[in-house]
């Protein structure tokens, strides 16, 4: 009687562990390979987006900076009472064209090189 006690017990311990391999090597571990090569692609995907965005946001503020020195330039032809888009001293061409520089370096530097 004890013997076939200690074989139930046995058995079922066996089955136990047979099942909890089988659980393990067959439902848990491909679900988390799944799920942790899921997680991969979305963090490239969401680089890839943070990108994009950064390029989108560089040339919006490299226009921006060209909009700003073409607004510079044609109020100091005005100060000189000159038409818009004028020939300006070279003093004052000078000054204009290094901030436009200035600005698209910031520009550079704020969206792309700190990425």
């Amino acid at each position: 009687m004890m013997d076939r006690v200690v074989r139930v017990v046995a058995v079922i311990c066996a089955l136990a562990v047979a099942f909890s391999l089988f659980y393990y090597f067959v439902i848990f571990l491909p679900s988390e390979k799944r799920a942790e090569r899921d997680r991969a692609i979305r963090e490239r995907q969401e680089a890839e987006l943070r990108k994009v965005k950064d390029r989108e946001d560089y040339e919006r503020c490299r226009v921006e900076a060209m909009e700003a020195h073409v607004s510079d330039w044609d109020r100091a032809c005005r100060s000189y009472g000159k038409p818009k888009d004028c020939a300006l001293p070279r003093q004052s061409s000078e000054r204009l064209d290094r901030l436009l520089g200035e600005a698209r370096e910031e520009c550079f530097r704020k969206f792309l090189y700190g990425k």
